[in-house]
């Protein structure tokens, strides 16, 4: 008789488990508003997307995504503060599933960016961060917010959840510690010779401007133009600092075999023709400065070949200016671009890191 009992008791369970089961495993049947909400939604009538995800969620309490799309829309309306109520709202909402609280916390974090509180938004993705957050798009929101904020240390620290390869870790370390420098050169130090042990090239650079900001001139003027001789690329940043060193020294007139080093190592190196055709010509050399672009055949599609050319030529032949008219007037229409050799990203504006794969020491000139 008890082994009957007991067997009954199983099957019961049993059928109390297949029921449940089943019962769980049939799709929850959306809301006609939700519905009609997200199809306004996508046909752009935000105004009346947002009438019925509220009544959406007013016939469901429980239905997170109808009024968090309701936060989306608002901030997206430029109503920034009123999703802020929203979302803040959900954000301590009990018993909120993980993924949705991420989600939430997500689109908190993208209220107060848009409302320019870093700081608040900084909070908000940490939070998301303790909830299981571990994609990349949150590290990378995160790492732009400590940049947005200046705390290097504190973006360093981030960039390791991004950065797998240690040369591009200490890369971005080294261009963390550029941004240090003013502030505070010792802590900058620290990450500029993290990058001169893993032989990162721009930490050469780095460190020739942290011996000038430590007042160490002389040694920061020799490792300068020794970076420059041997990363002609880094001419952008170095030879205005370099030729205003020299100038209040006296020693300009040693500049100009730095000019011709650069110049021999990297024909096409625009930013160093330059400064040295502005020499000669300064010297009076205005025939040197001609045999320089001549013999470098520069070509003549490019806003600064044609620049340089116009230069020399106002000095030398202005009757080849003439020639050049028609190539000028098509030069002014382009403009001058850097290109990302990670990534292909496209910019006008230089910057050491590039904003799309967050390589740095990345652009070239197109």
């Amino acid at each position: 008789m008890i082994y009957f009992i007991i067997i009954l008791s199983v099957l019961f369970l049993a059928l109390l488990l297949i029921t449940f089961g089943r019962y769980r495993g049939t799709p929850k049947k959306l809301p006609k508003n939700y519905i009609k909400g997200l199809e306004l939604l996508s046909d752009g009538d935000r105004e009346k997307a947002i009438e019925y995800l509220n009544r959406a969620w007013k016939e469901d309490p429980e239905n997170i995504d109808a009024y968090l799309r309701v936060g989306d829309i608002l901030r997206e309306m430029g109503k920034a503060n009123s999703a802020i109520m929203i979302h803040r709202n959900l954000s301590v909402k009990p018993l909120i599933p993980r993924d949705k609280k991420i989600r939430v916390l997500k689109s908190l974090a993208e209220d107060y960016i848009v409302m320019k509180k870093y700081g608040e938004a900084t909070k908000v993705l940490i939070k998301s961060m303790h909830e299981g957050d571990e994609s990349q798009e949150t590290a990378r929101k995160l790492l732009w917010l400590f940049e947005m904020q200046e705390e290097w240390e504190k973006a360093y620290e981030t960039a390791r959840n991004i950065f797998t390869d240690r040369k591009k870790l200490y890369s971005y370390g080294v261009y963390a510690g550029m941004k240090l420098l003013k502030k505070d050169p010792d802590k900058a130090y620290h990450y500029i010779r993290q990058g001169l042990k893993a032989k990162i090239p721009l930490a050469k650079l780095a460190n020739a401007f942290y011996l000038l900001e430590k007042e160490d001139i002389n040694s920061g003027i020799k490792e300068l133009i020794d970076v420059l001789k041997e990363y002609p690329s880094y001419s952008d940043s170095g030879l205005d600092v370099l030729e205003k060193l020299m100038f209040d020294r006296g020693r300009f007139s040693e500049i100009e075999s730095v000019y011709r080093d650069i110049i021999e190592k990297d024909p096409m190196n625009i930013t160093a023709i330059n400064h040295y055709v502005d020499f000669l010509l300064k010297k009076g050399d205005k025939n040197k400065a001609l045999d320089l672009i001549t013999n470098l055949n520069l070509p003549d599609n490019h806003p600064d070949t044609l620049h340089l050319k116009l230069t020399v030529y106002a000095e030398t032949d202005i009757e080849r200016i003439k020639e050049l008219t028609p190539m000028l007037i098509r030069a002014c229409k382009s403009t001058q671009k850097y290109k990302c050799r990670e990534c292909g990203y496209e910019t006008e504006v230089f910057d050491w890191k590039c904003p799309n794969c967050l390589t740095v020491d990345s652009f070239v000139r197109v």
